[in-house]
């Protein structure tokens, strides 16, 4: 279909329905848009390398679909971007350093999906970061140390990964966290003596 007529649109939901197919290469004529939510679908094809032409998006939500293909390092343009939600598709590959350049995340959530690689230390730029969920993917390497400049994070989620090291002891210095899940991964050392007292 032709979407240049929906060049004013701003917030698009088409979240939680039966939609199958792929997203047209078109969407990008959307420069307005700020919303988009394409969660819990059947959705497939590569996605990510339109939408980082829609460069006024503060949400995108595309969880729950069946989207393949790369985190373009070109993700970096979409630098009013609050929350990225890839949560359970089929992406792969690494983590790209540019991610780092989002810094009005609040919410990052990459879990289930097949990135490879290392978490970029990078990460450390996402300074007003509350939500990081990395969990069931194929991220090797250690936490990076950078974990730690993160001030307002409440919810680290890095389990069921192929993590190793020791968790670094940055972490201390979070003083907002009330949750963490570092659970099946292979890490060594000593646990930070802060991360001893937090609970449920």
């Amino acid at each position: 279909g032709n979407l240049t007529k929906l060049i004013h649109l701003e917030r698009l939901d088409l979240s939680n329905n039966r939609l199958t197919g792929t997203i047209p290469s078109g969407i990008e004529v959307l420069e307005n848009l700020e919303i988009l939510s394409l969660g819990e679908n059947q959705f497939h094809g590569t996605i990510l390398d339109h939408l980082v032409k829609l460069t006024n998006l503060r949400r995108l939500n595309v969880a729950q679909n069946n989207f393949r293909g790369f985190v373009p390092k070109a993700i970096s343009l979409l630098k009013h971007l609050e929350l990225l939600n890839l949560v359970l598709n089929h992406f792969e590959g690494g983590l790209p350093s540019s991610l780092g350049q989002l810094t009005k995340l609040t919410g990052l959530e990459l879990s289930l999906n097949h990135f490879t690689g290392t978490i970029p230390g990078t990460i450390g730029n996402l300074i007003h970061l509350r939500e990081l969920h990395i969990a069931f993917t194929r991220i090797a390497g250690s936490i990076p140390n950078s974990i730690g400049n993160l001030p307002h994070l409440q919810k680290l989620f890095l389990n069921k990964n192929v993590l190793t090291g020791s968790i670094p002891s940055s972490i201390e210095r979070i003083d907002s966290l009330l949750r963490v899940d570092f659970s099946g991964n292979m890490f060594s050392g000593t646990i930070p003596s802060r991360l001893k007292f937090l609970s449920d």
